[in-house]
């Protein structure tokens, strides 16, 4: 891509990442995978993730080259397994025994710290560019210094319950979960961006990122604002919804079958509301918040994702989804991924061609033996 003429008078060469994914393919691989999921009641999953990953990644270009995703999907199986476990014995352990309860508590805040760092290293370690690898090299101290507070507010929904401290929503206790979520959620999530992007590496060079903790608050406060927003509508559709069963009894018996079903389908509208009016604004000005402070040697990132053509794409892609049944969803996956990787700009101040980014002392593919430590590079994700 060819370089505006600021950017060339001011020693400035820039170029976007690219897509070139079809959602006519990825339909194929999408029906595969559904079927094989479902024929294998979802043993399949882990391979089925691979290949799409695989696809989305062999289909982003980065100056004329793609890049590769070499995971294996038994190590996905594997990480699977150990969160399921993790979950399954948070949730369950205190029906046992308080011993039993107290004991999982110990268990997951040991090893998650860890469990974070390694699915991140297998996510890296297994993407490649040029013939080169990702890595990411997390100290076990920061790894805990990062995810422990995070870790220890999840506890607060469960653990004080075996007390008899059960947190009722009440006006107070609403208010002060929305104080303690208002005052930390901003400080763990950018001390989490922080420590991903600053532990990544590729081809020996470390990623820089200048943490600006005042972005993640503005950030947040417009999650807030979003959110209050998205309520309003939710009630006023409520009431619209409850002024029509009271003046045209015909619409009240139409519904009443369905209200047995309420609490199914609030949580269905809140969800969509949210992930619509909300996820949108928050993806691109998150995007923004994280790339221009990030780094690569004398490579610099741009985010150029916006919010409100993010926010029509999303919206329209939706409603072809809804109206297709289900089918469309592999063109709007395609359509919404190409929108996020063509909105990322990198900028150097030397030539393309010039670019060596590994670093001296590291050979191209030694970064595959950092997938060996802290618990061998499992992958959590589903």
């Amino acid at each position: 891509m060819t370089a505006s003429p600021h950017l060339r008078a001011s020693g400035w060469h820039e170029t976007h990442l690219r897509f070139s994914g079809r959602g006519a393919d990825y339909f194929r691989i999408w029906v595969l995978n559904t079927l094989l999921n479902l024929l294998s009641l979802g043993l399949y999953s882990p391979w089925a993730k691979v290949r799409k990953a695989r696809w989305f990644a062999q289909h982003t270009w980065l100056l004329d080259d793609n890049f590769d995703y070499h995971a294996d999907p038994r190590r996905l199986l594997l990480g699977r397994l150990v969160a399921l476990l993790l979950l399954v014995g948070n949730g369950y352990a205190f029906m046992w025994s308080k011993t039993a309860g107290w004991l999982m508590v110990a268990v997951l805040l040991l090893l998650g710290p860890l469990l974070f760092a390694s699915a991140q290293r297998f996510r890296l370690v297994n993407s490649s560019w040029r013939g080169l690898r990702f890595g990411f090299q997390m100290p076990r101290h920061r790894a805990y210094w990062i995810c422990l507070p995070v870790l220890l507010l999840w506890q607060l929904n469960t653990v004080p319950e075996e007390f008899g401290l059960e947190l009722r929503f009440n006006h107070g206790n609403v208010l002060l979960l929305a104080l303690i979520f208002a005052i930390v959620g901003p400080w763990a999530h950018a001390r989490l961006k922080a420590g991903q992007h600053s532990c990544a590496r590729f081809g020996g060079r470390r990623f820089a990122y200048r943490s600006s903790m005042w972005e993640f608050y503005k950030l947040y406060a417009l999650l807030t604002c979003l959110l209050c927003l998205a309520l309003l509508l939710q009630f006023l559709l409520a009431s619209i919804v409850l002024q029509g069963m009271s003046r045209w009894p015909e619409f009240s018996a139409w519904l009443a079958p369905w209200m047995r079903y309420a609490n199914v389908w609030v949580g269905i509208l809140v969800g969509a509301v949210v992930w619509l009016l909300v996820w949108p604004f928050f993806a691109a000005r998150l995007q923004r918040v994280v790339w221009d402070r990030t780094r690569l040697g004398p490579v610099s990132f741009v985010g150029e994702m916006k919010a409100w053509p993010l926010w029509r794409m999303t919206l329209s892609q939706m409603l072809l989804v809804v109206l297709s049944l289900g089918l469309y969803w592999p063109f709007a996956a395609v359509t919404l991924a190409r929108y996020r990787i063509e909105s990322l700009k990198l900028r150097s101040m030397r030539p393309w061609a010039e670019l060596d980014l590994r670093s001296p002392r590291t050979a191209a593919g030694s970064t595959v033996a950092e997938g060996s430590a802290d618990l061998f590079g499992l992958d959590l994700g589903w």
